[in-house]
């Protein structure tokens, strides 16, 4: 914005920015950021998914380089996802993985004989 142009922002007039755009259609959206914000690393998303019955199975997990770390860090993150005939331009938030729910089995009425993208905003 004006306000902020001509200084050094901090995550405060970060959260206050996004906010004024993203608010609106995010739960939570200070809670959100400042956990992105705060938080170290970034996370891996896993999606598992069940041809049976449907459902996904959807983790997350901090991304680390050595592999025989282990921390426990967790983050909101927003999903989504579309098969062959869906709409690919809608790219608004299906469900969330959040810190309190870092695994979600969400069921999403998959089409077994269909593929499915999940996060198709990045496809």
């Amino acid at each position: 914005s004006a306000e902020t142009a001509t200084k050094v922002a901090n995550s405060a007039d970060l959260i206050k920015e996004l906010k004024a755009k993203y608010a609106p259609t995010t739960p939570d959206f200070t809670k959100v950021l400042e956990n992105w914000v705060k938080t170290p690393g970034f996370p891996v998303v896993s999606v598992t998914r069940d041809y049976t019955t449907g459902k996904v199975n959807i983790t997350q997990a901090r991304f680390l380089l050595k592999a025989n770390e282990t921390q426990k860090q967790t983050y909101y993150v927003p999903f989504n996802y579309a098969q062959k005939p869906d709409d690919f331009k809608d790219v608004s938030v299906t469900g969330w993985l959040t810190p309190d729910k870092p695994l979600v089995d969400y069921d999403a009425k998959l089409d077994d004989k269909q593929w499915v993208v999940f996060n198709k905003e990045h496809f």
